[in-house]
């Protein structure tokens, strides 16, 4: 995850990508930047995607 305006970056590593990993991983980068912004764009991952 890469913040827009400072450009901080998160990285994490797993060996799968179901939503539920997806999800805990949000919730840790959200945990190291230290609060959560108010859009999130995705790059078009399909765990995201709704149509």
């Amino acid at each position: 995850m890469i913040l827009g305006y400072s450009r901080m970056r998160y990285v994490e590593f797993t060996t799968d990508i179901f939503t539920e990993n997806v999800i805990k991983m949000h919730l840790n980068a959200f945990s190291f930047f230290g609060g959560f912004t108010d859009i999130i764009l995705y790059d078009n991952l399909k765990q995201v995607v709704i149509d």
